[in-house]
């Protein structure tokens, strides 16, 4: 059996304990009855003396402590045992959990860069897509606007060739109609020679007939227009009223305007006749006409505005 080895600390626990168990009993030892007969004396006063640490140590000193049971040893040292085992464990299960976190964390992070790198990755990879479609774009550009140039240049070309045919076209049409229009003059100034000689006699025929229409239609204008003013005339004397004393011959002079449709727009006095009652009443006749006899067409403008005489007893 190997020696055992009590742990420092324990020792003034233990002391302590011993100590009082050493106190305890002394004090049962001492009160304890021996004799059944004797009788039992109730103290009326209890000395107790306090015991201190000093005296504790000195009590010690002089006497040998005990020594301590090796089964309880062996249990405490057992327990203890478990206790470290216990706290071993703890320590080593902290410190697995604590691997674990920084294994996870560390596995998080190793993720995140990779997917990190997987998105820059990405990101190049659709940059350079990009750029390679840019750059086709580019030349596919740049192959067109070359074709482009291309096929200007051959339409300026064609048309230049065009243009050319059509101005040597043009000069042939032109000197061609040149040599017409010289035929064409001499034969229409010979023509223009006839036409001439024969559009003069026709011109002093229809001068002729134009100034006897003229006439005829002058004559009948003025009959018309007298026809009118007679039946103008006929139709105020008609709501004439005439006044007394009123002179034979007596006269005055008219202003009527009138509308196509024959409605009086108005009527004023023009000349007096120098009898007021005379006067108002051929106003007064005038405007009593509802619609006056007027013609259509252009002998009408004769008759929109126009100066009558009245004489109704001329």
């Amino acid at each position: 059996m190997s020696k055992f080895k009590l742990d420092p600390s324990y020792r003034k626990p233990i002391a302590y304990a011993i100590l009082l168990h050493l106190v305890f009993a002394g004090l049962l030892a001492f009160t304890w009855p021996f004799k059944k007969d004797r009788p039992v004396a109730t103290p009326r006063h209890v000395n107790a003396v306090m015991v201190t640490e000093d005296m504790v140590k000195e009590m010690l000193a002089q006497q040998q402590p005990p020594q301590p049971d090796p089964a309880e040893l062996q249990r405490q040292q057992q327990e203890e045992e478990r206790r470290r085992q216990e706290q071993a464990r703890q320590e080593q299960q902290r410190r697995q959990e604590q691997e674990k976190l920084r294994l996870a964390e560390q596995k998080k992070r190793e993720e995140q860069k990779r997917q990190e790198e997987q998105r820059k990755k990405e990101q190049a990879r659709k940059l350079a897509e990009q750029k390679k479609r840019e750059e086709q774009k580019r030349q596919e550009e740049q192959k067109k606007r070359e074709e482009q140039k291309k096929q200007e240049e051959r339409r300026k070309q064609e048309e230049a060739r065009k243009k050319e045919q059509q101005r040597q076209e043009q000069e042939r049409k032109a000197r061609e109609e040149r040599e017409r229009k010289l035929a064409e003059e001499a034969r229409l100034a010979e023509q223009r020679l006839a036409q001439e000689a024969a559009e003069a006699e026709r011109r002093l025929r229809e001068a002729y007939e134009q100034e006897q229409a003229a006439r005829r239609n002058q004559q009948l204008e003025a009959t018309e227009q007298a026809r009118y003013v007679g039946l103008i005339q006929g139709a105020i004397e008609r709501r004439w009223i005439e006044p007394p004393n009123v002179a034979p011959n007596t006269q005055a002079t008219l202003r009527i305007r009138l509308l196509p449709t024959g409605e009086l727009v108005s009527v004023e006095l023009v000349r007096s006749s120098g009898n007021a009652a005379f006067d108002r009443s051929a106003l007064s006749a005038a405007s009593a006409v509802n619609r006056y006899p007027v013609p259509q067409g252009a002998l009408f403008e004769k008759f929109r505005v126009f100066e009558l005489l009245f004489n109704p007893k001329g």
